[in-house]
C-alpha cells in the first residue's frame, strides 16, 4: 500500500464491514435487553446502520469500487467481548443493560475515528460528494455516542449504584468488591519483617 488512495479504500472496505457486523450483532442483541431506554436507543441505531449502509455503498459506486467480502477485526472483537460476556458472567438485567451500553460506546468511538479518518482523505483526495457522505455517517456516530454516554450517566442516579455506594462508604470496600478479608498471615509486621502464625502467638 503506497499511495491516499489505496488507503482510503482499505478503510472504507473496513469501516463497511464494521457497520455490516454491527447491524448483524445488534439484530441478534435487541431481545437481550429489558431496559426501554437502552433498548429504544440500539433499535435507533440499528435503523440507521442501515442508512450508513446505504450511503457507503454510494461511496463506492462514486468511486468506482466494490465492497469486498472482509470482517472488521476491531468491531469483531467488541461483538465477541459481549458474547463472552453475557454467556460467561450471567450478569443481572441492570448490569447486562450497563455493560451493553458500554459496548455501544466502544463500538461508536472505534466508528467515529474510523469516519474522521476517511473525510480526512476524503477531503486530501477532492472527493467532496464522497466526504459529504462520510460526515454524514460521522454526524449520526456521533450523536448516537452522546445518546449513550447520556444513558450511562444515568446510572449514578439508579438503585443498584445507590447500593454500591453504601456499600463502599460503609466500610465495606473489600466486600463489595466480592474479594474476602486479607490474612494477616505473612504479612510484614512493622519492623518490616513478615509474622509467621507461630510469632504472632508468643
Amino acid at each position: 500500500m503506497q499511495t491516499p488512495q489505496e488507503l482510503f479504500v482499505h478503510e472504507l472496505q473496513d469501516v463497511y464491514a464494521a457497520e455490516l457486523a454491527l447491524a448483524e450483532a445488534l439484530d441478534r442483541m435487541s431481545r437481550e435487553w429489558t431496559t426501554q431506554e437502552v433498548r429504544q436507543a440500539f433499535r435507533t441505531h440499528r435503523a440507521e446502520t442501515q442508512t450508513h449502509v446505504n450511503r457507503l455503498q454510494e461511496v463506492f459506486g462514486t468511486i468506482g469500487q466494490q465492497p469486498a467480502d472482509v470482517r472488521c477485526e476491531g468491531i469483531d472483537g467488541i461483538v465477541a467481548e459481549h458474547e463472552s460476556f453475557v454467556g460467561r458472567r450471567q450478569p443481572t438485567a441492570e448490569m447486562h443493560a450497563l455493560f451493553d451500553v458500554g459496548v455501544g460506546q466502544r463500538a461508536e468511538h472505534y466508528e467515529v475515528a474510523a469516519y474522521e479518518e476517511l473525510v480526512r482523505i476524503a477531503n486530501v483526495l477532492g472527493l467532496n460528494r464522497v466526504a459529504q457522505l462520510l460526515e454524514a455517517n460521522l454526524a449520526d456516530e456521533r450523536q448516537q455516542l452522546e445518546r449513550l454516554t447520556d444513558i450511562a450517566g444515568s446510572f449514578a442516579q439508579s438503585q443498584a449504584a445507590q447500593r454500591a455506594r453504601e456499600q463502599v462508604q460503609g466500610g465495606q470496600e473489600r466486600g463489595a468488591w466480592g474479594l474476602g478479608r486479607p490474612s494477616r498471615q505473612g504479612q510484614p509486621s512493622r519492623g518490616g519483617r513478615a509474622q509467621s502464625s507461630e510469632e504472632g502467638e508468643s
